[in-house]
This record gives structure tokens, sequence and C-alpha cells, in this order.
């Protein structure tokens, strides 16, 4: 068939089964008109389905790189004469292998996208990047689910449902098997412009089937650790709950690992309110028959009954000698009642010493309470504040009672002699 200029045909009928294709010069014809359309009727090309090392499509000067079938209802991809990239008869789009697995934990079907390879695991890793100087947003995965059946459905989906999953398999020998999942599920009534959603994580124990859910969290950023329904603690439903079901350990543990410095624990602050009452707790503690202890936000400590232990052991003090006396210092404490600025002026009233003044005669037992601060753009001032060491002055009336006490027994002794005499 010979070569015809495209300003020549009208239509072009398919050729014969070994026949050449025409070669087609369109430059005249854009020239002349660039509106001239072609008629192609049933044009049909038998290609051989060629190998990776001889694909069917190749490069010029490239033999072993093109596109080729390995099989029916297959294409593929290879690159320097080895297979790189295969769509399946089932439409799974596979890399680095030939065949599809389906021996994924909990998976009926081979997964629609499958990367495989072996050596170092840094060659087989999915990457998406995502370069635009413009927007503050970065690259996105997206797992989608819609309640409908068909492709292209947006039926609504409803509580419950899990709207996409990571799952993380180790083969076992024969299959893969489950030892951690992220799930998203829906979490509450979705409508239009809204789907509340939670995140769960699960782990598999050892010896255990499959994941268990260890911590979620829900819609409303509730965090909860090893339970999904929480008990109410002290009348009041818990915001974040951390759950334990084995004896012998600790619930929870807060460590700090710094090796110089000053560490710090855990810190509990009400930003927004000054309660100061014996309600609103810092912290509470009960057990499954009665309260045990508690923190009251003015700082008092109420326990069920008296167990309060000091370190007091021989081993671990050292500079041991008698006290000095303390009647001189003790005997000009004074002692006040006082309620708190931020109390009402019904609060019941409080017995205890003046900070300022007991530091007149006994300094030792004052320490600041709260150091001095300037103001900063998110914080007011903050003035000094003293307090005492009230264990301390415990331990000096004691000895002031000793004191006392030799007195009197003196002044007892002097009056029996005075009568005897």
């Amino acid at each position: 068939m010979a070569n015809r200029k495209i300003s020549d045909l009208t239509a072009l009928t398919a050729p014969a089964t070994g026949d050449l294709l025409p070669i087609v010069d369109i430059s005249e014809a854009a020239a002349a008109d660039k509106n001239k359309k072609i008629t192609i009727g049933e044009l049909f090309a038998s290609i051989p389905a060629g190998t990776a090392a001889a694909p069917s499509v190749a490069f010029e000067g490239d033999s072993n790189t093109g596109i080729y079938s390995p099989g029916a209802d297959q294409v593929a991809i290879s690159t320097n004469g080895d297979e790189r990239l295969r769509i399946d008869s089932s439409g799974s789009l596979l890399v680095g292998t030939s065949s599809a697995r389906s021996n994924f934990f909990n998976s009926t079907n081979s997964a629609r996208l499958q990367i495989e390879g072996s050596g170092s695991n840094d060659n087989y890793a999915l990457s998406i990047v995502s370069n635009f100087a413009g927007g503050t947003s970065g690259a996105q995965v997206i797992l989608a689910k819609s309640g409908g059946s068909n492709v292209g459905d947006n039926t609504l989906v409803t509580d419950g449902n899990t709207i996409g999953m990571v799952t993380f398999q180790g083969a076992d020998g024969t299959d893969f098997v489950e030892a951690a999942r992220i799930s998203a599920v829906v979490d509450g009534t979705p409508g239009a412009n809204d789907m509340p959603g939670c995140l769960v994580f699960s782990t598999t124990a050892d010896n255990a089937p499959s994941p268990t859910e260890r911590m979620r969290i829900q819609s409303d950023g509730r965090i909860l650790l090893n339970t999904i329904s929480p008990a109410a603690v002290g009348g009041f439903a818990p915001r974040n709950v951390f759950s334990h079901s084995s004896g012998s350990q600790w619930a929870a543990s807060v460590q700090h690992t710094v090796a110089a410095g000053s560490p710090f624990g855990l810190a509990i602050s009400y930003t927004a309110s000054t309660p100061n009452n014996t309600s609103s707790d810092f912290l509470w503690c009960d057990d499954a028959t009665a309260i045990r202890a508690r923190i009251y936000s003015n700082g008092g400590l109420a326990n069920y009954q008296a167990n309060n232990v000091n370190l007091s052991d021989i081993n671990t003090k050292k500079d041991i000698s008698p006290a000095a006396d303390t009647w001189n210092c003790l005997k000009e404490w004074e002692i006040v009642s006082y309620r708190y600025k931020d109390q009402p002026d019904d609060a019941d009233l409080s017995l205890g010493v003046i900070a300022q003044q007991v530091a007149e005669s006994c300094p030792e037992v004052i320490t600041i309470f709260q150091e001095a601060k300037e103001a900063t753009e998110t914080e007011p001032a903050k003035e000094e504040r003293l307090g005492v060491k009230e264990q301390q002055m415990y331990w000096m009336a004691i000895k002031a009672l000793q004191e006392a006490q030799a007195r009197i027994e003196a002044l007892e002794a002097d009056v029996a002699q005075l009568k005897g005499a």
C-alpha cells in the first residue's frame, strides 16, 4: 500500500493481515486546511505478544524496554529486560511482582495495588511528595467509603461503619497474619457536611489470633485506653481514661529521664477558674469500697484515716545532733484566724500564722511559695508569696512542749522541797 497524503484521503479502510500500515503525512494538510478531518474505519493491527526481554512495543535503540502482553488480558512494562509493572486480568496493578497475593489476613480478594520486591527495604517504599509553594497542605492518602454498591455511588454511611484501615501484617510461613491496625470509624450519626469519626488503634497480643482495640480517640476528642465504656468517677464521666486489667502492674507511669538540670513531674492546672474549694478536686483516689484520699482545689489533703508516713530511718540521716531550744522562737508566733481573699465571706475560718510575722523570730521555717514574675504577653505579673514549713513547726512545738515540761517538773521539785522545809 503506497503512502498517501492526508489531503487526498476521505476514508481509510483496514489493511489486510500482514500488510504494512500506511504512513500518513499531515504536514501539508495542516498547512492547507486545519479543519480537514480523517475518517478512519475499523483499523486493526495485530502485533506479537512479546516478552520482557523483547517487548512487542519497544523504543528505537532500546529493544529490551517497552510494553508487552505476558498473557491473556494482561499488559506489562519492562525495562532492561525485566518486568517492572503488570496490569493483570482482574485489573490489579502489580509493581515488582508478576502474581497478585491473596494470602493477606482477613482478605478474600487480592489487593488492587501491590508493590513487592526483595533486598533493601529502601527500594520498596511508597513515596508521595507534594511540591507547592503557595499552600500549607501537603501530600495526601485518601481512604474513603460510601454506603453504595456501585462505582461512583455517594450513598450515606452509617454510625459504626469502618471508613478506612491501615493494617500491618507479617508472614507466619504460610499466610500473612495481622500484628496491628489503625482504623477510622464513623462515630455518631452522619449527615450533609457532617461526618463524626474516631480513630481506633489495635494490636495483637502474643498467641492471640487477631488484634484487640487498645486506644480510641473519639469524635469529641476524648482519649480512651483499653476501654470503650469508662465508669464514672465521683459521679462524673471522665474525659480521658487509662484502663488496666492486669494485676501487679501500675496502670500508668510518668518518667523523667533528664540526667542534669531540674526535672519536673506532673502539673495539674485550672487555667480559666479559681475554685479554691473542697469539691473541685485536683486528685481523687478511691477503691471499690470508699474514697481513700483527695487533694482539694484549695490545697487541702483529705485522708480516709491517719495513715501519713514520712521517712525517718536513721540510716537515711546524717549530721544528727540534739535540737536547739525552740521556746523563745515559738512564744513569738501569733496565732490568728483568717479567710483567704478568694474565699467567700461565709467560708469557715482557718487557724494559722502569718509568714511575715513568723519570719521575724524563726526565718528557718519560712520558704518562698511563689516566686515573683514580671508580666508577659500571655501571663500577668505575679507577686512573691511566702509559705511556712508546717511540719518543721510541729516538731518545734513538740520540742518547746518538752522544754516547758522540763521547766514544770523543775518547778514541781522546787515546790516539793519548799513544802518539805
